[in-house]
């Protein structure tokens, strides 16, 4: 027999929660490195009398992407298992921490599209829960949407728990969750040392690339953002550049998801959802 406990659950959430913020270290200490950000080259084009940045250089960050990819895999893999623990506990709650091992192997926590979905999964992971919690357990599921709860999100509305299975079963069964560096903001020197024609240059930058958001984005990790993009043109009054500059600045990034999620964020929103579904179950912890 076992004795019934939830606080493995919440071990896997603390872990998730560990490598989560290593995430974000490891993200925010490779990118305080200038030389790991892509750099701006500048010329002027007197056909059209307009001044032009560019991409000049972008550094392989390809190691980098496979780490930030596995420390995903990590903190979706122990989220995903909270759930489970959550389904195990819950079996042995009802049948008096007694269960053989075939029924042991039975109990999941599924997570379904659909209704009818979810009525196969039921009978099959958890039949061996007391009807009160399966009754929970099916008001969480993604068919039923926001169901009334706070939530906020990037892009195209997914479930939290759809989301999760998701990245989960990538990662476990398929490969590396893909990631992108997403140009968010850009940082120019003007080569005539001009501030307010830098602030200028800047803005105009800046909200170029974040129009870019809109659609398909620029991105590191593809054929979008490479060695000889334009990312601006600007007609200014006076001409500054008699030569071609190779250094006029950096292009900073954010991390997301392949779907244009950013990362951490929606890592944050999945850690969140899973602490809601074991709250539903706190009095009997």
């Amino acid at each position: 027999m076992y004795q019934v406990s939830f606080s493995g659950c919440w071990a896997k959430v603390n872990r998730a929660k560990q490598h989560r913020d290593a995430l974000e270290g490891y993200i925010s200490e490779t990118f305080s490195v200038k030389s790991n950000l892509p750099t701006l080259g500048a010329k002027f084009d007197t056909e059209s009398g307009e001044h032009i940045v560019y991409i000049n250089r972008i550094t392989d960050l390809g190691p980098f992407f496979d780490n930030v990819a596995v420390f995903v895999g990590d903190v979706v893999h122990n989220l995903r298992c909270a759930l489970d623990h959550l389904a195990f506990q819950l079996a042995l709650y009802h049948r008096d921490g007694s269960l053989t091992p075939q029924q042991e192997r039975a109990v999941q926590f599924p997570i379904s599209d659909s209704e009818e979905k979810f009525r196969k999964k039921r009978d099959r992971y958890l039949g061996y829960i007391a009807p009160e919690h399966r009754t929970i357990i099916e008001g969480l599921q993604p068919y039923h949407g926001l169901a009334g709860r706070p939530d906020s999100w990037s892009g195209p509305y997914i479930h939290q728990l759809a989301l999760l299975r998701n990245l989960s079963d990538t990662d476990k069964h398929r490969m590396l969750t893909p990631i992108l560096a997403v140009p968010w903001s850009s940082e120019f020197f003007s080569p005539a040392g001009d501030d307010n024609l830098s602030m200028i240059i800047n803005q105009g930058l800046n909200q170029h690339v974040k129009s870019l958001m809109s659609g398909q984005p620029l991105h590191l990790g593809g054929d979008h953002l490479k060695v000889g993009t334009i990312i601006l043109r600007a007609t200014i009054p006076e001409r500054i550049l008699e030569h071609e500059v190779d250094m006029a600045g950096y292009v900073t990034s954010m991390i997301h998801l392949a779907d244009g999620r950013p990362l951490v964020p929606t890592l944050d929103r999945l850690a969140d959802f899973v602490v809601y579904v074991l709250r539903q179950f706190e009095p009997l912890f």
